[in-house]
């Protein structure tokens, strides 16, 4: 789980997020000293049953308020063992306000594989 997190950071762009597993995350504070606002990330999962009955489909859902700059948010869901990206909103760009949305992922509801991140950056 901690290597998916790592590699995430090897692109320089996020600057935090949230783990359904770990809860939420930053990276260094060196970004945020010249910004006059700084981020404020939210995170959740959310599901919905899928027929057959035995399913579960599951979003991840980011929201990102950074006021006067121009940022992303991004939604994922993981398998929580790999890492394997399974569904992803991609980057989504605005300022002030973006919110990204994972397409469904259905999973099983006695054995779930998937694990909601969310990201953002510059």
């Amino acid at each position: 789980m901690v290597s998916s997190i790592v590699s995430v950071f090897a692109d320089e762009t996020i600057l935090g997020g949230w783990s359904e597993i770990t809860g939420y995350f930053q990276g260094e504070e060196g970004h945020f000293v010249l910004a006059k606002s700084k981020p404020y990330h939210t995170g959740r999962v959310e599901e919905g049953n899928y027929k057959p009955p035995t399913m579960l489909q599951r979003r991840a859902v980011g929201r990102t308020v950074w006021i006067g700059f121009y940022h992303y948010t991004r939604a994922r869901m993981e398998n929580k063992f790999t890492g394997t990206v399974l569904s992803d909103s991609g980057r989504v760009y605005g300022r002030n306000v973006t919110e990204a949305y994972s397409p469904w992922y259905t999973d099983g509801f006695d054995i779930k594989i998937s694990v909601g991140r969310t990201y953002y950056g510059q």
